[in-house]
């Protein structure tokens, strides 16, 4: 048997017929019905972004966008029957004009989703409240010769700017079966004047915020860990600072090639000066020192005994002499020097034969 996806059914039902071959005492049994209900196990989500996070007014004539958009997720794995999606979003009306209000209101929602949107607060709605094609349309004309009808009209001063502490104006969405792995999208775009932060805030920067509510209806049929979730989304509107000029600096300047050379015949002469030093206090014979000064621990100190020979002691002390004392150094002879002292100290150490 196979099952369809997603199920919008609220019950199963189940036919069961008995048969037998010998001879049926009461047929009326045979037939049994079962009805089994069918819940729904979803998980949801719902998130929010703004676009411009931060918009930064800088012409007072422009009018300017921001939309706020919720995402309402049905992760699954069933179809989510029936929710709810309640917008608080801001709104600013002063002087007898609008300054922050809505503009357009779009959703998107894949088959065999639904949804139904509408505003309910019909008094705190703005004067001109239209939206975009995918929803309905709440459009208010204005004759040619009544081009001043806006500012006739009495506007109620509003100031909602954060939704999240106070009243705001509501936009309310109905939605119904949500795919599993799907979303069901609402965009709310506002239109905020070039002079609302001279009006509202003195010039300063001011922080505006919708909140959406979702509530999950007919429980009786869901199997969820959270009937009711909700979000935020914030939007900066910011003045053209003066610090955000960009201040003009001299373009670089190339060093003169004589200040290159002096510096670089500088850093050579230091090198040369180090290496004289290390030179004359000897740090270049330092090893040169500690294997004499080792091989005549072994063969003078005593730690093996024996003695040196009377040739062999005098060739030690001329090759100290000359490595110590100041007559030569040991360049071009330094190294059969060298292995001269290593073949004295093996015979005198090794025990090969008797020093």
């Amino acid at each position: 048997m196979s099952v369809p996806d997603p199920i919008n059914n609220t019950k199963l039902e189940f036919k069961l017929n008995a048969t037998t071959l010998s001879t049926e005492l009461v047929p009326a049994d045979n037939v049994k019905t079962i009805n089994v209900q069918v819940r729904n196990q979803v998980a949801t989500t719902i998130t929010g972004i703004s676009k411009p996070i931060p918009l930064t007014i800088k012409d007072k004539e422009r009018k300017y966008l921001i939309s706020h958009t919720y995402e309402l997720r049905n992760k699954g794995p069933s179809s989510l029957p029936t929710s709810t999606l309640l917008i608080l979003y801001p709104q600013i009306q002063q002087g007898g004009s609008p300054l922050l209000y809505l503009n357009t209101a779009n959703w998107s929602c894949p088959p065999p989703c639904r949804v139904f949107c509408s505003l309910p607060d019909a008094t705190n709605t703005t004067p001109v409240v239209h939206a975009a094609s995918m929803g309905p349309t709440y459009l208010e004309t204005l004759e040619e010769n009544d081009k001043n009808i806006r500012e006739s009209k009495t506007v109620a001063d509003m100031k909602n700017i954060d939704c999240a502490e106070g009243d705001c104006s509501r936009y309310e969405c109905n939605l119904y079966d949500i795919p599993p792995r799907e979303s069901a999208v609402v965009t709310l775009e506002y239109v905020a004047s070039g002079d609302i932060l001279d009006k509202v805030s003195d010039g300063g920067a001011i922080k505006i915020r919708s909140k959406a509510y979702v509530r999950l209806l007919d429980l009786s049929r869901l199997i969820t860990d959270a009937s009711e979730q909700s979000e935020s989304v914030y939007s900066d509107l910011l003045p053209v600072s003066v610090s955000s000029t960009p201040k003009w600096s001299p373009p670089p300047q190339r060093l003169p090639w004589w200040i290159i050379l002096l510096s670089v015949l500088g850093g050579l002469l230091i090198d040369v000066l180090i290496v004289i030093i290390l030179w004359k206090i000897g740090f270049f014979k330092r090893k040169q020192m500690e294997e004499l000064r080792r091989m005549q621990q072994y063969c003078v100190g005593g730690r093996k005994t024996g003695s040196l020979k009377g040739k062999q002691m005098e060739e030690m002390r001329r090759m100290q002499h000359d490595c110590v004392g100041g007559k030569k150094t040991m360049l071009g002879d330094k190294r059969v020097q060298m292995e001269e002292m290593r073949r004295m100290q093996h015979d005198c150490v090794g025990g090969r034969k008797k020093c």
